[in-house]
Parts: structure tokens; sequence; C-alpha cells
């Protein structure tokens, strides 16, 4: 990055780095993809969840439990801030978000539809809605100049940014990792594809089940095989662990997914940016630190472009 350590930003500033964000993002060939892996980053440097970090090590004995929520987490520790940091004191989404004391910005997700913005708290009335789409050009955020009387456009709905962990059509699985390094190459056990695994069984009418665990892998959901499924990257440490390894090279093949089409990742600085503005709740001097320390080094080099 090339930011001082120490500087200041104003919600013009805020609002060129969000909308160059959300355009990297949206180019990209699987953004959940790329959510995953920032969650990921963040949840395993903040000792959420356990970091097989060599192949040339043994694995840890025991996987720490994760899952949506974990993740959910991460992103509010990236993105969450005070409502006054994003909207304008008498914005309509306060009352219509039924006025939260956080509200979290996740600028990864759904890229291609408008910004969500989510509330610490269910709103009232049916279902589980607990967040808002709302434009970026609509009068109620702070970089905007438009009345509040202006028209908007707003859509409240669940925020749900997690199905990418099941062995199903997501990155777990099944084997674990004691037993992957007894074979003595456990890189090669979780680099053979889903299609071709020893443990895979094929039914027909069903979708194919993991004979370890009796649930569907590489499955359509209506009884058949997918034709491609992605990589296994997360596995218990020992038959019956409730928990998820992390697997060395994990951030390196979800970047490498998600960007499969040669999109460039978004900008360390406007990340930066916003993240600092989030934890400073949009007032005082930006701490360029706050990434890096939610993310680390290594990830920070995998999950942005310097420029």
């Amino acid at each position: 990055m090339t930011l001082p350590v120490v500087y200041a930003a104003d919600p013009q500033d805020l609002k060129s780095a969000v909308l160059e964000i959300r355009q990297r993002v949206r180019a990209l060939r699987e953004p959940r993809i790329y959510w995953m892996a920032v969650a990921l980053s963040v949840l395993t440097r903040t000792g959420g969840a356990t970091h097989w970090q060599s192949w040339d090590a043994p694995p840890p004995g025991r996987a720490r439990r994760f899952g949506r929520n974990e993740l959910v987490q991460a992103m509010w520790r990236l993105f969450g801030t005070a409502p006054s940091a994003l909207l304008h004191p008498h914005a309509p989404l306060l009352k219509e978000l039924s006025y939260p004391t956080r509200v979290l910005l996740d600028l990864l997700f759904d890229p291609r539809e408008a910004l969500t913005l989510v509330a610490d708290h269910r709103l009232p009335g049916p279902g589980s809605r607990d967040s808002a789409k709302l434009g970026i050009d609509a009068p109620d955020w702070v970089w905007s100049a438009e009345p509040l009387s202006a028209i908007r456009a707003t859509t409240l709905a669940e925020y749900n940014p997690v199905n990418t962990l099941n062995q199903q059509n997501g990155i777990g699985c099944a084997w674990p990792a004691d037993d992957a390094q007894a074979i003595g190459e456990p890189q090669e056990v979780y680099a053979v594809p889903r299609s071709r695994c020893v443990n895979l069984v094929t039914v027909p009418g069903r979708d194919p089940q993991c004979r370890l665990n009796s649930k569907a892998c590489a499955g359509t959901g209506e009884g058949t095989a997918r034709t491609s499924t992605k990589p296994r990257l997360l596995a218990p440490a020992f038959a019956g662990d409730p928990g998820y390894l992390v697997l060395p090279g994990t951030i390196e093949a979800l970047v490498a997914q998600a960007t499969r089409n040669g999109a460039p990742l978004p900008r360390a600085r406007n990340l930066s940016l916003v993240v600092s503005w989030c934890a400073a709740n949009g007032t005082g001097n930006l701490d360029a630190n706050r990434l890096i320390q939610l993310l680390g080094p290594p990830s920070l080099r995998l999950l942005t472009s310097p420029s």
C-alpha cells in the first residue's frame, strides 16, 4: 500500500473506494469464492479457525469448529461500524432497519446487486430479514448530497452469504487429516478431484455420497453428480472431529479460483480506507495498519492488488 500509517479521508474518498472495490469484485470469475478467502483469512488470523500451516508439518490434533456465524463475524471485524459512519443522521434507512446500534457494509457480497447494509438484529415482521439493499447514489449515504426526500429504492432481505462450506458444492471434505498424512502425501490426497475420490459412492438416481460420513459430495441436489467441483480445502483433524482444519495453500487456491478469468483484485489502499473508516466509526484519523492486522502481511499480498 502507498498510504501513510495515519491519514485523513472524507465521505467522497469513501465513496470512491467503495465504487472501485465493488467494480473489481463484480469482475471476478467467482466473487463468492473471494468472499470466502477474505473471511477465512480473518478467521485464521484472529484464532477463529485452526490453520494447518504446512504439508511438511504434522496436522494439528484438533480443529476448531466454525461455520456461517463465525465467517460472518469475520466480515463484521472488517466492515462493522456505527450507523453514523455510513448514513446521514435522519436517513430513512435507519428507521427501515429498526435503528441498529451497529451496521455491516459487506462490500464483497452480491457485487452485481445494490450495496448490502446489515443490521445487528433481525428486523420485525415475517422471515429472517436483517439487511437492506440500497444503491450507492441513494440519499441516505454520508457521501450523498441529495435531499433525504429524493426518490430511492430499498429492498429488505436476509443476509446469507455462505454456501461454500459443505462438501456437496463447497470446499469441505470428510477425509481426516491424520489419515491423509498416514498415507504419506496428504497434499496429493486432497488434490484428487472429488469425482475420482476412493471414498465417493455412486448410487443411480441419487447424489454421490461420501462413505466416510454418508453425506452428499459433489452432487447437484437433484440426484446427479456435478460435472465440476470446488477444491477440497477444509478437513477434520481426525475421524469424528466436528471442526475443520484450514488446509495448507487454501487462500492461494481460493484466490486462484476466484480470479480464473484474470480479473484484478481490489486495491489494497481502497480496502484499507474502508476498513479503517469503519473501525474509526467515520471520525478522526484513519489507521492504515488496521487491514494488515486483520489479514496479516501474507494474506494481504494474496487478497489485494497494489495497483
